[in-house]
């Protein structure tokens, strides 16, 4: 903008236009002058277009191990502590995944819970979470060789999780690969006395499994037993009869039926440490017989070779009547040390396989079933808490 402040004309540039005007107010022009200044000068210049965006196909794309340099997605990293690897399973409560726990760089399990909610709808979110939180804190307190540990847990996010140590392998898979899908004898009862010992520990400490089935029945390395999932078979059951009415009988993540004593198939059922000796004498018998039992099965040492003094063990554990079952887990110990070789059950110290009695390549069928070899001392283990 050109502007003559000796003469009534004003002259304004814009790409090379001319505006002019005559007044004989130069007041007036000098103000207009500033005003058209003013008014170019706060012009902003247009923005440039934007660079055309290539379709998708003309992109170069990722390799599959290949990460951006963005934040880590929310699926694969849980509260910047766990990052989840694998899915290694799907149960009633959700999924369950292969982790690393990133401060200590160990391999763990992390089991999401999600489904859970869909199942139970008559329950509230909260109602559910402080079942679980009960549960979850209840099992963690149990400290004994033969029960898996609760490592951490977050029940205060949109998907609430917990922790455990991971197990490789687990009853289930052992009976499904396993020769006329049975286990050896001696390996058999060698884990009916483990979860018979884990059950002690926690049914007198006032809690109960409810749910034990062969996939949580879990080995570490050495083979021997980690019962895992402790309570929380019964965590949708309705408990009031409010809630149980007329409704038929609720068992959402209570475990396959075949494993159910009578009394969790009913509404409100009374649970006992009963409860849990049923579903482990059903247990025994699978991996004796390689099917489940039934009113007419046989008796164990029919089917194999297991001693006679076993089979009132046995008729005992599952009995329909649960005033005729063992009335805790500490008695059947008692029955299975005098039906079976001492060394096997009378403490956890005789039931514990140590990691030099089973190299690491035999399978878990082998390594429960390996003989006790002398523990040097310089390989002495730790001593095993008692029941």
């Amino acid at each position: 903008m050109n502007t003559d402040a000796g003469s009534n004309a004003i002259a304004v540039t814009d790409e090379g236009r001319f505006i002019g005007s005559e007044a004989e107010d130069t007041q007036f022009h000098a103000r207009l002058a500033r005003h058209f200044a003013r008014e170019i000068e706060g012009t902003a210049m247009p923005a440039p277009p934007p660079e055309p965006v290539p379709p998708a196909s003309m992109r170069p794309a990722l390799r599959a191990n290949q990460r951006t340099n963005g934040p880590q997605a929310p699926e694969d990293l849980v509260d910047r502590r766990f990052r989840k690897e694998k899915v290694i399973g799907e149960g009633t409560l959700g999924m369950v995944f292969r982790a690393r726990q990133m401060a200590l760089g160990r391999s763990v399990v992390l089991k999401e819970v999600k489904a859970v909610f869909q199942l139970a709808s008559y329950l509230r979110r909260d109602e559910l979470l402080l079942r679980l939180r009960e549960r979850l804190e209840s099992s963690a307190s149990l400290d004994h060789a033969f029960v898996l540990d609760i490592l951490d847990q977050n029940l205060d996010r949109e998907t609430p999780y917990f922790v455990v140590p991971l197990a490789e392998t687990n009853l289930r898979s052992h009976i499904d690969t396993s020769e006329d899908r049975r286990l050896p004898a001696s390996a058999a009862l060698r884990i009916v006395a483990q979860v018979a010992h884990a059950l002690v520990h926690a049914h007198e400490r006032g809690v109960l499994h409810l749910g034990l089935k062969p996939s949580n029945i879990l080995f570490d390395s050495a083979g021997n037993v980690r019962v895992s999932d402790f309570g929380l078979a019964t965590l949708t059951d309705r408990t009031s009869p409010v809630d149980s009415g007329s409704l038929p009988p609720m068992v959402v993540g209570g475990g396959l039926v075949p494993y159910l004593a009578p009394e969790r198939l009913l509404a409100n059922g009374d649970y006992e440490p009963s409860t849990d000796i049923y579903a482990l004498g059903v247990m025994a018998y699978e991996m004796l017989a390689a099917k489940l039992p039934g009113r007419r099965s046989p008796m164990p040492s029919e089917v194999c070779d297991v001693p006679e003094a076993f089979d009132d063990v046995f008729d005992k554990m599952t009995r329909d009547d649960q005033n005729e079952r063992y009335a805790s887990a500490r008695d059947l110990v008692k029955d299975l040390s005098e039906a079976l070789p001492g060394e096997w059950v009378g403490t956890s110290e005789d039931a514990l396989l140590r990691v030099d009695d089973a190299p690491p390549e035999l399978s878990v069928p082998e390594a429960v079933s390996a003989s006790r070899a002398p523990t040097s001392a310089a390989h002495k283990p730790p001593p095993v808490p008692s029941d």
